[in-house]
């Protein structure tokens, strides 16, 4: 089913099957601002992912002895929501454990995803809480794939923000042909005067640029997207990962920005569920919150 939402800036559908933005338009000029899901280079538009961040290193992972499989970035994503609450620019869907979830996934939860349209900003929120006994462990991120307005996102600069400063380094990690991280930090010199990144046409030959927030002293809150030297968006952000990506070889017709609690499992992790780098964890009863804000110019 699919969801309608506007404020006096936006219309904004969202697809309750994953609990997925597929549309966000601004009404004064009908311009489109997420990726249509094309199958041809990618055919989601803006998941949710969790359980998992990433991949469990060969989709695997271990929990009390047992070993649970679960495929790239979790069931949110492919899973029906049920509605809490709707009005005026503003929407909440949740899902809840079952006896498929805990074949793959031993925990008993609840997660709610709400959206808010407040101005020219989408403010996207998750709750996640452990209603069972045992201590959760858990990842959840966002994945918004923001479509190029001429086609191909190759030749925009995106400027990556630490409060009100620019960075003019930008420390990341890649992938490897398993989908996992490597250890390897590679170090990538911005436009000192104006700390922009610039998208290539072969910037994701080797998948995702995984970056983590905590940098040079600083931390990564803000990254905008700048297209013909003007503004084209931003997406903000308190978590301790943020991913960089579009469909390798397709032109780069999107650019996601990628906000993680959490990440893909190193490639020498032991597959210990309860160790994850950057995993989270609840006791009983527990709840967490995270969030990230979507602003368009």
């Amino acid at each position: 089913m699919i969801y309608n939402m506007e404020n006096e800036f936006f219309e904004m559908k969202v697809e309750s099957k994953g609990c997925e933005i597929v549309s966000l338009k601004r009404k004064d000029i009908g311009a489109e601002y997420i990726w249509d899901g094309n199958p041809d280079a990618w055919k989601r538009h803006a998941p949710i992912l969790f359980p998992v961040v990433g991949k469990y290193k060969g989709n695997i992972t271990r929990y009390k002895g047992k070993e649970y499989r679960l495929s790239q970035h979790g069931f949110a994503r492919d899973t029906e929501f049920e509605l809490v609450e709707r009005k005026k620019g503003y929407l909440c869907m949740k899902m809840t454990d079952n006896s498929q979830t805990r074949q793959v996934y031993p925990f008993a939860f609840e997660l709610q995803v709400a959206y808010t349209l407040a101005g020219q900003k989408v403010q996207v929120s998750w709750k996640v809480k452990n209603t069972g006994a045992d201590v959760m462990y858990f990842s959840i991120g966002g994945h918004p794939a923001f479509v190029a307005p001429q086609g191909s996102m190759t030749g925009a600069n995106l400027k990556i923000y630490a409060g009100h400063r620019i960075l003019n380094k930008l420390q990341y990690q890649l992938l490897s042909e398993d989908g996992l991280c490597e250890r390897e930090v590679h170090v990538k010199d911005l436009d000192y005067t104006a700390g922009k990144l610039k998208v290539t046409e072969d910037m994701f030959d080797q998948d995702a640029w995984i970056v983590e927030t905590e940098q040079y002293g600083d931390t990564i809150d803000r990254i905008k997207v700048e297209i013909d030297g003007r503004d084209y968006l931003g997406v903000s952000f308190k978590t301790p990962v943020v991913g960089l990506w579009s469909a390798k070889e397709k032109g780069n017709p999107f650019l996601c920005i990628e906000p993680w609690y959490g990440r893909t499992d190193a490639v020498d992790f032991d597959q210990d569920l309860t160790k994850r780098e950057y995993g989270n964890s609840l006791n009983a009863g527990e709840c967490f919150d995270g969030e990230f804000e979507i602003e368009v110019f």
